[in-house]
Protein backbone atom coordinates (compact mmCIF):
# COMPACT_ATOMS: atom_id res chain seq x y z
CA UNK A 1 0.00 0.00 0.00
CA UNK A 2 1.34 3.42 -0.99
CA UNK A 3 1.89 6.23 1.48
CA UNK A 4 -0.96 8.18 -0.15
CA UNK A 5 -3.33 5.23 0.33
CA UNK A 6 -2.29 4.89 3.95
CA UNK A 7 -2.96 8.58 4.56
CA UNK A 8 -6.31 8.29 2.77
CA UNK A 9 -7.33 5.35 4.98
CA UNK A 10 -6.22 7.31 8.04
CA UNK A 11 -8.37 10.29 7.04
CA UNK A 12 -11.38 8.07 6.35
CA UNK A 13 -10.90 6.53 9.79
CA UNK A 14 -10.83 9.97 11.37
CA UNK A 15 -14.06 10.91 9.60
CA UNK A 16 -15.85 7.70 10.62
CA UNK A 17 -14.69 8.03 14.24
CA UNK A 18 -15.66 11.67 14.46
CA UNK A 19 -19.34 11.17 13.52
CA UNK A 20 -20.77 14.70 13.59
CA UNK A 21 -17.65 16.27 15.10
CA UNK A 22 -15.32 18.57 13.17
CA UNK A 23 -12.37 16.69 11.65
CA UNK A 24 -8.94 18.27 12.13
CA UNK A 25 -6.63 17.79 9.15
CA UNK A 26 -3.27 19.02 7.98
CA UNK A 27 -3.59 21.19 4.87
CA UNK A 28 -1.33 18.86 2.86
CA UNK A 29 -3.50 15.88 3.88
CA UNK A 30 -6.62 17.58 2.56
CA UNK A 31 -4.96 18.59 -0.73
CA UNK A 32 -3.67 15.07 -1.39
CA UNK A 33 -6.88 13.37 -0.22
CA UNK A 34 -9.82 15.79 -0.66
CA UNK A 35 -12.75 15.46 1.75
CA UNK A 36 -15.82 17.30 0.47
CA UNK A 37 -18.87 18.73 2.23
CA UNK A 38 -17.71 17.71 5.68
CA UNK A 39 -16.92 20.12 8.51
CA UNK A 40 -13.14 20.37 8.70
CA UNK A 41 -10.65 22.34 10.77
CA UNK A 42 -7.42 23.53 9.12
CA UNK A 43 -4.45 25.55 10.32
CA UNK A 44 -2.47 27.80 7.99
CA UNK A 45 -1.29 31.26 7.00
CA UNK A 46 -3.56 33.94 5.53
CA UNK A 47 -2.40 35.18 2.12
CA UNK A 48 -3.69 37.42 -0.69
CA UNK A 49 -6.44 38.86 1.53
CA UNK A 50 -7.84 41.93 -0.22
CA UNK A 51 -5.89 41.13 -3.37
CA UNK A 52 -8.08 38.57 -5.12
CA UNK A 53 -11.15 39.50 -7.15
CA UNK A 54 -13.46 37.72 -4.72
CA UNK A 55 -14.42 37.79 -1.02
CA UNK A 56 -11.78 35.19 -0.27
CA UNK A 57 -8.17 34.65 0.73
CA UNK A 58 -5.56 31.94 0.28
CA UNK A 59 -4.72 29.63 3.17
CA UNK A 60 -1.27 28.08 2.74
CA UNK A 61 1.19 28.45 -0.10
CA UNK A 62 2.82 26.70 -3.03
CA UNK A 63 0.66 23.80 -4.23
CA UNK A 64 -0.72 23.16 -0.73
CA UNK A 65 -3.40 25.83 -0.42
CA UNK A 66 -7.14 26.29 -0.36
CA UNK A 67 -9.09 29.37 -1.42
CA UNK A 68 -11.16 30.34 1.62
CA UNK A 69 -14.44 32.15 0.83
CA UNK A 70 -16.06 34.16 3.63
CA UNK A 71 -18.95 35.74 1.67
CA UNK A 72 -21.15 35.20 -1.42
CA UNK A 73 -21.43 31.46 -0.73
CA UNK A 74 -24.61 30.10 -2.32
CA UNK A 75 -25.86 26.56 -1.71
CA UNK A 76 -27.91 25.03 -4.55
CA UNK A 77 -30.57 23.81 -2.13
CA UNK A 78 -31.17 27.34 -0.95
CA UNK A 79 -29.82 26.57 2.51
CA UNK A 80 -28.21 29.78 3.84
CA UNK A 81 -24.47 29.92 4.27
CA UNK A 82 -23.86 33.08 6.31
CA UNK A 83 -21.07 35.56 5.73
CA UNK A 84 -18.18 35.30 8.21
CA UNK A 85 -16.68 38.49 9.66
CA UNK A 86 -12.90 38.44 9.13
CA UNK A 87 -12.23 41.97 10.40
CA UNK A 88 -8.94 42.12 12.29
CA UNK A 89 -7.24 39.36 10.29
CA UNK A 90 -4.40 40.23 7.94
CA UNK A 91 -2.03 38.60 5.48
CA UNK A 92 0.65 36.65 7.32
CA UNK A 93 -1.62 35.74 10.26
CA UNK A 94 -1.51 32.15 11.48
CA UNK A 95 -5.13 31.05 11.82
CA UNK A 96 -7.42 28.07 12.38
CA UNK A 97 -10.38 27.92 9.99
CA UNK A 98 -13.46 25.74 10.22
CA UNK A 99 -15.58 25.07 7.15
CA UNK A 100 -16.03 22.74 4.20
CA UNK A 101 -14.14 21.91 1.03
CA UNK A 102 -16.74 22.22 -1.72
CA UNK A 103 -16.97 19.96 -4.76
CA UNK A 104 -16.78 21.37 -8.27
CA UNK A 105 -17.93 20.13 -11.65
CA UNK A 106 -14.49 20.19 -13.26
CA UNK A 107 -11.95 17.42 -13.64
CA UNK A 108 -9.42 18.88 -11.21
CA UNK A 109 -9.79 18.53 -7.42
CA UNK A 110 -11.51 21.54 -5.87
CA UNK A 111 -9.57 23.94 -3.65
CA UNK A 112 -12.62 26.05 -2.79
CA UNK A 113 -13.19 26.12 0.98
CA UNK A 114 -16.31 27.74 2.46
CA UNK A 115 -15.69 29.33 5.84
CA UNK A 116 -17.79 28.83 8.96
CA UNK A 117 -15.45 30.35 11.53
CA UNK A 118 -11.92 31.70 11.86
CA UNK A 119 -9.71 32.23 14.89
CA UNK A 120 -6.06 33.03 15.50
CA UNK A 121 -3.82 30.10 16.39
CA UNK A 122 -2.59 30.14 19.98
CA UNK A 123 0.90 31.18 18.83
CA UNK A 124 -0.52 33.91 16.62
CA UNK A 125 -2.72 35.21 19.45
CA UNK A 126 0.36 35.52 21.67
CA UNK A 127 2.24 37.37 18.92
CA UNK A 128 -0.70 39.77 18.42
CA UNK A 129 -0.70 40.58 22.13
CA UNK A 130 3.02 41.30 22.00
CA UNK A 131 2.67 43.45 18.87
CA UNK A 132 -0.06 45.54 20.47
CA UNK A 133 2.50 46.68 23.01
CA UNK A 134 5.07 47.70 20.36
CA UNK A 135 5.27 51.28 19.19
CA UNK A 136 5.05 51.69 15.41
CA UNK A 137 8.37 52.41 13.69
CA UNK A 138 8.32 55.89 12.14
CA UNK A 139 11.04 58.27 11.02
CA UNK A 140 12.75 60.78 13.25
CA UNK A 141 12.89 64.41 12.16
CA UNK A 142 16.59 63.95 11.45
CA UNK A 143 15.95 60.93 9.20
CA UNK A 144 13.20 62.80 7.35
CA UNK A 145 15.66 65.63 6.70
CA UNK A 146 18.29 63.14 5.48
CA UNK A 147 15.83 61.83 2.88
CA UNK A 148 16.04 65.20 1.15
CA UNK A 149 19.79 64.76 0.60
CA UNK A 150 20.35 61.03 0.04
CA UNK A 151 18.24 60.29 -3.05
CA UNK A 152 19.86 57.78 -5.42
CA UNK A 153 18.96 57.06 -9.04
CA UNK A 154 18.06 53.44 -9.82
CA UNK A 155 19.33 52.91 -13.34
CA UNK A 156 18.02 49.32 -13.36
CA UNK A 157 14.36 50.20 -12.70
CA UNK A 158 11.92 48.40 -15.02
CA UNK A 159 8.76 49.62 -16.72
CA UNK A 160 5.48 48.02 -15.67
CA UNK A 161 2.54 47.45 -18.02
CA UNK A 162 -0.98 46.47 -16.97
CA UNK A 163 -0.19 42.76 -17.19
CA UNK A 164 2.77 43.16 -14.85
CA UNK A 165 0.66 45.16 -12.39
CA UNK A 166 -1.93 42.37 -12.34
CA UNK A 167 0.80 39.75 -11.83
CA UNK A 168 2.31 41.67 -8.92
CA UNK A 169 -1.07 42.06 -7.26
CA UNK A 170 -1.25 38.27 -6.70
CA UNK A 171 2.42 37.50 -6.01
CA UNK A 172 3.75 36.14 -2.71
CA UNK A 173 6.26 38.44 -1.01
CA UNK A 174 9.06 37.81 1.52
CA UNK A 175 9.03 41.19 3.28
CA UNK A 176 5.99 43.06 4.49
CA UNK A 177 5.04 45.84 6.87
CA UNK A 178 1.99 47.82 7.91
CA UNK A 179 2.09 51.52 7.10
CA UNK A 180 1.31 54.09 9.80
CA UNK A 181 -0.57 57.35 9.23
CA UNK A 182 1.80 60.20 10.12
CA UNK A 183 -0.47 63.03 8.92
CA UNK A 184 -2.83 62.75 11.92
CA UNK A 185 -5.72 64.63 10.33
CA UNK A 186 -3.74 67.70 9.28
CA UNK A 187 -3.97 69.62 6.03
CA UNK A 188 -0.87 69.27 3.85
CA UNK A 189 -0.26 70.97 0.52
CA UNK A 190 -3.85 72.23 0.68
CA UNK A 191 -5.28 68.70 0.98
CA UNK A 192 -7.27 67.99 4.15
CA UNK A 193 -6.87 64.66 5.96
CA UNK A 194 -9.39 65.64 8.66
CA UNK A 195 -11.40 62.64 9.85
CA UNK A 196 -9.30 60.27 7.74
CA UNK A 197 -7.01 57.57 9.11
CA UNK A 198 -5.00 56.40 6.13
CA UNK A 199 -3.24 53.04 6.20
CA UNK A 200 -1.50 50.56 3.94
CA UNK A 201 0.84 47.64 3.55
CA UNK A 202 4.18 47.50 1.73
CA UNK A 203 5.62 44.19 0.51
CA UNK A 204 8.82 43.25 -1.31
CA UNK A 205 10.69 40.24 -2.66
CA UNK A 206 13.80 39.56 -4.75
CA UNK A 207 13.49 36.50 -6.95
CA UNK A 208 14.89 35.35 -10.29
CA UNK A 209 17.07 38.44 -10.57
CA UNK A 210 14.24 40.96 -10.08
CA UNK A 211 13.19 43.07 -7.10
CA UNK A 212 9.44 43.52 -6.74
CA UNK A 213 7.72 46.07 -4.48
CA UNK A 214 3.99 46.44 -3.97
CA UNK A 215 2.35 48.94 -1.64
CA UNK A 216 -1.43 48.91 -1.27
CA UNK A 217 -2.70 52.16 0.24
CA UNK A 218 -6.07 52.77 1.85
CA UNK A 219 -8.25 55.80 2.68
CA UNK A 220 -6.19 58.42 0.89
CA UNK A 221 -7.99 61.60 -0.17
CA UNK A 222 -7.68 62.28 -3.88
CA UNK A 223 -5.76 65.50 -4.64
CA UNK A 224 -7.91 68.13 -6.37
CA UNK A 225 -4.96 69.78 -8.10
CA UNK A 226 -2.02 68.23 -9.96
CA UNK A 227 -0.21 67.04 -6.82
CA UNK A 228 0.35 63.29 -6.50
CA UNK A 229 1.40 60.49 -4.13
CA UNK A 230 4.92 59.09 -4.50
CA UNK A 231 6.57 56.05 -2.91
CA UNK A 232 10.08 55.78 -1.48
CA UNK A 233 12.20 52.95 -0.09
CA UNK A 234 14.86 53.79 2.46
CA UNK A 235 17.94 52.03 3.78
CA UNK A 236 18.90 53.66 7.07
CA UNK A 237 22.49 52.41 7.34
CA UNK A 238 24.24 53.55 5.27
CA UNK A 239 21.45 55.97 4.45
CA UNK A 240 19.99 55.64 0.95
CA UNK A 241 16.69 56.70 -0.62
CA UNK A 242 15.15 55.47 -3.91
CA UNK A 243 11.90 56.72 -5.41
CA UNK A 244 9.43 54.00 -6.38
CA UNK A 245 7.43 56.40 -8.52
CA UNK A 246 3.90 57.72 -8.52
CA UNK A 247 1.14 55.71 -6.86
CA UNK A 248 -1.68 54.89 -9.27
CA UNK A 249 -5.38 54.80 -8.48
CA UNK A 250 -6.84 51.33 -9.09
CA UNK A 251 -10.42 50.46 -8.09
CA UNK A 252 -10.75 53.35 -5.61
CA UNK A 253 -7.44 52.72 -3.84
CA UNK A 254 -3.88 53.75 -4.55
CA UNK A 255 -1.23 51.17 -5.44
CA UNK A 256 2.52 51.70 -5.80
CA UNK A 257 4.25 49.10 -8.01
CA UNK A 258 8.01 49.02 -8.60
CA UNK A 259 10.58 46.62 -10.13
CA UNK A 260 14.36 46.70 -10.34
CA UNK A 261 17.17 44.47 -11.54
CA UNK A 262 19.07 44.99 -8.27
CA UNK A 263 18.28 43.49 -4.88
CA UNK A 264 16.80 46.35 -2.85
CA UNK A 265 15.43 44.32 0.05
CA UNK A 266 17.96 46.09 2.31
CA UNK A 267 15.88 49.25 1.67
CA UNK A 268 13.36 47.97 4.17
CA UNK A 269 11.59 51.21 5.17
CA UNK A 270 8.72 52.50 3.02
CA UNK A 271 7.51 56.10 2.88
CA UNK A 272 4.58 57.53 0.95
CA UNK A 273 4.63 61.28 0.35
CA UNK A 274 2.27 63.84 -1.13
CA UNK A 275 4.15 65.78 -3.80
CA UNK A 276 3.42 69.10 -5.51
CA UNK A 277 3.94 69.09 -9.25
CA UNK A 278 6.83 71.56 -9.03
CA UNK A 279 9.66 69.58 -10.62
CA UNK A 280 11.54 69.22 -7.32
CA UNK A 281 12.73 65.59 -7.04
CA UNK A 282 13.11 65.73 -3.24
CA UNK A 283 10.40 64.06 -1.10
CA UNK A 284 7.80 66.46 0.28
CA UNK A 285 5.10 65.81 2.92
CA UNK A 286 5.14 62.37 4.56
CA UNK A 287 1.77 60.58 4.66
CA UNK A 288 2.47 56.91 5.49
CA UNK A 289 5.55 55.16 6.88
CA UNK A 290 6.44 51.62 7.87
CA UNK A 291 9.18 49.01 8.27
CA UNK A 292 9.12 45.93 6.04
CA UNK A 293 10.32 42.82 7.88
CA UNK A 294 11.22 39.36 6.57
CA UNK A 295 8.41 36.81 6.79
CA UNK A 296 9.59 33.65 8.52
Amino acid sequence: MSVEDQIGDQIEGQIEDSAEEVVELELSQLINNPVYNKDLKLKGTVGLLGELFCPCFRLGGGEDFVEVWYDLMAVDSGEPWPKVDIEGFENGDEVIVTGQLRENTGSLPSKTFWLKSIEPSSAEAAEVSAEEEKEPVIMTDEESAMMMEKIEEDSTAKENDDNMVQKMMVMIYDYYGDLVDVVKGKTILGLSFAGIESSGRAEAVFENGTYYLRAILYYLPIPKDDSFYEGWIVRKSPFSVISTGKAQLIDDRYVNIYRSAQDLTDHDFYVLTLEPNDGDPAPAAHVLEGLMEKVD
